[in-house]
């Protein structure tokens, strides 16, 4: 490469740090937001109580995964932990899916959804979350789970699955003896799959973001020693270009 190419590459990056940056502060601005809100709803929803009605069903086969996926990309391995947790998944296991960006996935492994829902950044989460609450709530299954990347800490976020009829279950047995039981069933049952629903969506949006704030950050890290490469170069071969323009001017001083 020439010093005019050099320059170019560098200035190319210049521009692509810039590109980045912005990306960056828009990932961590967001994350910490959805942090926020998550923190206020974790206590809340893990006491949510819930009585599960019995569901006659002939077999095992009507699981459903609602699976929360990504519809951008450059979020680093948010899809990729997704993906390696639904490889666990029995093979007739029938997937809902949030976000487009494992359609590809799924049509290798030649899975068919049964619902896909696209832009979920453009609709209110909690909203979003009733409205899928009542679409899955009326199926007649054997279990319904939620996949998700959950947030544990800034180390360490994995893809876990839940079962919602299996912690229904458990938060009903903690609720004890209820005056109104009969009339609270509905009410708490319609508020658990919500807020289960919602509370993943916030969890898997939390990491969403995070997810591609460190993406970002490690693209700015390695544009930044491409750079320093770059200028390297540039210097090293401006040095040597200025050292042979001098010694052409001596080597014709001492002809004459």
């Amino acid at each position: 490469m020439n010093l005019r190419e050099i320059s170019s590459k560098i200035k190319n990056i210049n521009n692509i740090l810039q590109v980045f940056t912005a990306m960056k502060m828009m990932s961590s601005s967001k994350y910490q937001v959805f942090l926020k809100n998550l923190k206020k709803i974790e206590t809340l929803q893990e006491n949510l109580p819930f009585f599960p009605e019995e569901k006659k069903t002939p077999s095992q086969n009507d699981a459903v995964y609602l699976v929360y996926a990504s519809d951008k990309g450059l979020c680093g391995n948010f899809n990729t932990k997704l993906k390696q947790k639904m490889k666990e998944l029995q093979e007739d296991a029938k997937i809902i899916l949030l976000g487009k960006k494992l359609l590809p996935f799924l049509r290798e492994r030649k899975i068919k959804p049964l619902m896909v829902f696209q832009d979920v950044d453009h609709y209110n989460l909690y909203d979003f979350a009733c409205f899928l609450s009542e679409q899955v709530y009326e199926l007649p299954l054997s279990s319904f789970n939620l996949l998700y990347i959950k947030y544990f800490n800034g180390m360490k976020q994995e893809a876990v699955v839940e079962n919602l009829f299996e912690l229904g279950k458990m938060n009903a047995k903690n609720l004890g003896e209820s005056p109104s039981e009969g009339d609270f069933k509905k009410v708490s049952k319609e508020l658990f799959v919500t807020a289960k629903i919602y509370h993943a969506l916030m969890q898997s949006k939390t990491c969403e973001h995070f997810f591609r704030m460190q993406a970002m950050e490690n693209s700015i890290n390695n544009s930044k020693e491409m750079k320093e490469s770059l200028n390297l170069i540039y210097n090293k071969q401006r040095q040597s270009k200025i050292t042979q323009e001098i010694l052409e001017i001596i080597n014709g001083s001492l002809l004459t």
